[in-house]
């Protein structure tokens, strides 16, 4: 399981900020009992409330993780990918190469043609104009 350092120690924060807040919420929900007279049974809606944000944290994590392992995943994917991309360059590059070989575009008496028109002997001349 994969899970960032700050978002791990953000997390952890957060959940020992939200067990002092229960600790407080305790002693004083406890000092308010013998005062108001109330019963312990209330008591337990604030542990209630630190279950639900331990629940909650526990969620957030779970999914920090499962987002990691889908990050995780992802980049070999792309790593793959990429690869066969690079062998499949490769390949269609070998297949140019033995293509123009076939059909003769790698020969040198293409680059010495290359201005063939030029030095044609039929070729029309234009005809010097006389002022």
């Amino acid at each position: 399981m994969f899970v960032l350092r700050s978002t791990h120690a953000a997390l952890k924060a957060r959940y020992e900020q939200v067990l002092h807040q229960r600790d407080i919420a305790r002693r004083d929900a406890a000092a308010h009992l013998g005062a108001a007279g109330l019963t312990a049974g209330q008591v337990i809606v604030a542990e209630d409330v630190a279950a639900m944000w331990q629940h909650t944290m526990s969620a957030a994590i779970r999914r920090n993780v499962r987002l990691g392992d889908r990050l995780e995943r992802m980049v070999r994917a792309t790593a793959r990918l990429r690869t066969e991309n690079a062998q499949l360059h490769r390949d269609l590059m070998k297949v140019w190469a033995a293509y123009d070989n076939a059909v003769g575009l790698d020969s040198p008496a293409l680059d010495l043609g290359a201005h063939w028109q030029e030095r044609r002997s039929d070729k029309p001349r234009a005809k010097a104009v006389e002022s």
